[in-house]
């Protein structure tokens, strides 16, 4: 839920940003007027997150060899770096784990 009502209030943003560049003036008499505008504005946020979430699973696809490896019980696991900031954590944290256990 936080991260579509994210997504709704940077498209909201975004609209409400082209409709003052267009006219000069921010009403919400013009939302009819600009409605199309705003579904452009929804889709263009969405298809950015649709990037990150393409790149995100890519990134798993990579990690999967080590990902396998913890899971048979393997105490020296290389699951190597990635981009993502979530997938980064979550490697952290499964190679302090690995280092517990």
């Amino acid at each position: 839920m936080a991260v579509m009502g994210a997504m709704l209030l940077v498209s909201i943003v975004l609209w409400a940003v082209y409709i003052y560049i267009k006219t000069g003036v921010i009403s919400l008499s013009q939302f009819s007027t600009y409605a199309t505008e705003l579904l452009f504005s929804i889709m263009m946020v969405m298809s950015g997150m649709m990037i990150m979430f393409i790149a995100s699973l890519l990134n798993l696809r990579k990690m999967k060899k080590g990902w396998e490896a913890m899971a048979e019980g393997k105490r020296e696991v290389k699951i190597p770096e990635v981009w993502c900031p979530v997938l980064t954590s979550a490697k952290e944290a499964a190679e302090k784990f690995i280092q517990t256990k």
